[in-house]
C-alpha cells in the first residue's frame, strides 16, 4: 500500500476566505476550486503553467456562476461536459445538478438542469463522472437517503436520459453525511468524505474497494513519455491520435506535468496511429494499433522515451 506524504499548502490559497478544491482535469493541468468571498460562493480555476499553479480566476463560462450558491463542478474525462451544483431559483428544490455541453463549434451550451430523475426537493451535491463519460456518482439528502447525504449512481444513455439513481447502500453509505465520491479508472476503488463513528473529527476521507462497480464498455488508452538522463519534459510535449474511421479523426492529448502520463478513451473496432511529440514540432516516435470490438473494459498502454541514460 502506498504511503501518503504530509500535505502542503499550495500558493494559490487565500487563508482569509473559505476555499475547497473540488475537481481537476484528467491531465491535472487545471484544478477547480470553490471559493466564498462575498457569502454566495462560486467556482474558480487555476492552470498549471511554468511549473506552478497560476492565480485563481473565476470560471467565466456563461451560466455557471451566479449571484446564488455554486458549490461544486466536475468535468468529464473527455472534456466535453461540465456538471455543476447551484442553489439558483428554477430548480427542483435546494441545490440541483446542472450540465453544460461543449458544442461542435467549440462553444458551450446553456446550463441544463438534469431534471427530476436526478434532482429532488432536497439537495444534490458533488457529481463525479467515471471514465466512460456517462456514469455519474453524486450525493443526495433526498427521501431515499439512509441519513444525511448518501452516494447514488446513475447512468446516462445515448438519448441523454438518466437511469433511476441507485443508493450505493452500506457500507459505502452511513447514517451520517457521505459526499464527494470519486473512483479509480476501472471503478473498483473509490474515495469519499464521510462523517461517521470512530472518525478523526467531522468529515474524514475514506478509501473503499469493491468487486461489483467496475466500468464496462469502454477502452482506455494510458501511457507515458519518459525522460532519461538529464532530459526535461517540455511543457508542449503531447500525444497525437489519428483514426480515419472515428467520429474524431484527430485528437491532441496533453500530458500530466508531474510524470508525462496521459489518458484517453478510444472507439471500438478502430485503427489508430499514435504519435509521441517532444514539443509542438519534433516527433519522438509513432506506431499503429487496433482496438477490440467487444464491450468489456479494456486498457491499452503505450509509451515513449526521450533522452539517453548517463553512464557512470
Amino acid at each position: 500500500r502506498a504511503e501518503w506524504v504530509t500535505p502542503t499548502r499550495i500558493d494559490i490559497n487565500n487563508p482569509q476566505v473559505n476555499e475547497a478544491t473540488i475537481a481537476d482535469s484528467v491531465d491535472e493541468r487545471r484544478i477547480y476550486v470553490y471559493q466564498d468571498i462575498n457569502g454566495g460562493g462560486d467556482i474558480y480555476y487555476s492552470d498549471f503553467k511554468g511549473n506552478k499553479f497560476q492565480l485563481l480566476e473565476q470560471v467565466d463560462l456563461k451560466g455557471i456562476n451566479s449571484e446564488y450558491w455554486e458549490t461544486h463542478c466536475a468535468v468529464t474525462p473527455d472534456g466535453k461536459n461540465i456538471y455543476f451544483v447551484s442553489e439558483r431559483p428554477g430548480g427542483y428544490g435546494g441545490r440541483d445538478i446542472y450540465r453544460l455541453v461543449k458544442l461542435a463549434d467549440g462553444t458551450w451550451s446553456e446550463p441544463i438542469n438534469l431534471g427530476p430523475t436526478i434532482n429532488t426537493a432536497n439537495d444534490e451535491e458533488s457529481p463525479f463522472l467515471a471514465i466512460d463519460n456517462k456514469t455519474m456518482y453524486f450525493a443526495s439528502n433526498g427521501p431515499t437517503s439512509m441519513g444525511g447525504f448518501d452516494i447514488f449512481v446513475s447512468v446516462r444513455d445515448d438519448q441523454n436520459v438518466w437511469s433511476t439513481p441507485i443508493n450505493l447502500g452500506y457500507p459505502i453509505n452511513s447514517t451520517g453525511d457521505d459526499l464527494f465520491y470519486t473512483t479509480t479508472m476501472n471503478g473498483y476503488k473509490g474515495f469519499l468524505s464521510s462523517f461517521r463513528k470512530n472518525g478523526n473529527g467531522e468529515k474524514d476521507i475514506y478509501e473503499i474497494e469493491n468487486d461489483y462497480m467496475g466500468v464496462q464498455n469502454v477502452i482506455v488508452l494510458t501511457g507515458n513519455i519518459h525522460t532519461l538522463g538529464d532530459e526535461v519534459l517540455h511543457d508542449s510535449a503531447h500525444v497525437v491520435l489519428k483514426c480515419k474511421s472515428c467520429l474524431e479523426p484527430y485528437m491532441k492529448v496533453p500530458l500530466r506535468a508531474r510524470d508525462g502520463a496521459f489518458v484517453q478513451t478510444l472507439e471500438r473496432c478502430s485503427e489508430y496511429e499514435i504519435i509521441f511529440m517532444k514539443n509542438e514540432t519534433e516527433m519522438i516516435t509513432s506506431e499503429t494499433f487496433n482496438t477490440s470490438c467487444n464491450k468489456k473494459y479494456e486498457e491499452i498502454y503505450k509509451e515513449a522515451y526521450i533522452g539517453t541514460y548517463l553512464l557512470a
